[in-house]
């Protein structure tokens, strides 16, 4: 077993190791190293740097029940952020360097995705922000139906605006 004191030795080593990639990256990406399509290859990169750094947090939080490997828990928070960095990267890659900021773009994926955050807010009753959240918005079952039937009608309304961006540009 490895005590914690020993292991927060080893913690900078593991840092340097996880961010290392992402400096590697950007520089082939710089030096035009990177192949035939640099920015689907970085962006690949950086996506499954993310994947496979989410999945070693989940990892972790499983391995620390055991008694024995209490110690990583000490490093899950810092690969759970550099996950996020590392998906971070890799949507702003798509946006800044695939799509050039194009505004009808980066308005369809917004709405979309608020669109998916908003029914995930209301689609169950189990859900955690639905009694802790929009319960605080919603009194009663009668208001809150109507602030479900508000955000449905906003849901439709984004929709036809993206409707009429690709319309409009063809």
């Amino acid at each position: 077993m490895i005590s914690t004191n020993t292991f927060r030795k080893i913690k900078p080593i593991i840092f340097l190791a996880i961010i290392a990639p992402s400096f590697l990256w950007t520089f082939q990406l710089i030096n035009g190293s990177l192949g035939v399509n640099p920015i689907e290859k970085l962006m690949d990169n950086l996506g499954e740097m993310g994947l496979r750094l989410i999945i070693a947090t989940l990892l972790i939080s499983s391995l620390s029940e055991f008694k024995k490997l209490r110690f990583l828990i000490d490093i899950r928070r810092m690969i759970g952020l550099f996950a996020f960095f590392y998906v971070s990267c890799h949507f702003l890659t798509y946006i800044a360097l695939d799509h050039f900021f194009d505004i009808k773009f980066i308005f369809i994926v917004v709405s979309s995705f608020f669109n998916k955050l908003i029914f995930e807010l209301i689609s169950s009753n189990k859900s955690f922000f639905l009694n802790n959240g929009l319960g605080i918005l919603a009194k009663s079952e009668n208001s809150f139906t109507k602030c479900s039937i508000s955000l449905i009608c906003l849901v439709i309304v984004s929709r036809y605006f993206v409707k009429l961006l690709f319309l409009s540009n063809s």
